[in-house]
């Protein structure tokens, strides 16, 4: 689910990003989703988000893929 919810929010965002990866996992007893995104230029960005108790995934996969969309906006 991480993947689809990722390439939606790419195809709403900004289509020339590629996703490398989108993974919901456990850091330090927290449920976390991290998401890697690359742009036609080769850069990289990393977005994360916590998806802890009460917290849908869903929404947190959406917010770490804008987050890592935004850092690279962010080095133009």
């Amino acid at each position: 689910a991480p993947r689809a919810v990722a390439l939606a929010v790419i195809d709403a965002v900004d289509q020339s990003l590629k996703l490398g990866e989108a993974i919901e996992g456990e850091v330090a007893s927290e449920r976390a989703v991290l998401v890697l995104l690359a742009d036609e230029r080769g850069r990289s960005a990393l977005g994360a988000s916590l998806c802890g108790a009460g917290s849908d995934p869903l929404q947190a996969t959406a917010a770490a893929t804008i987050d890592a969309a935004a850092r690279l906006s962010s080095e133009q």
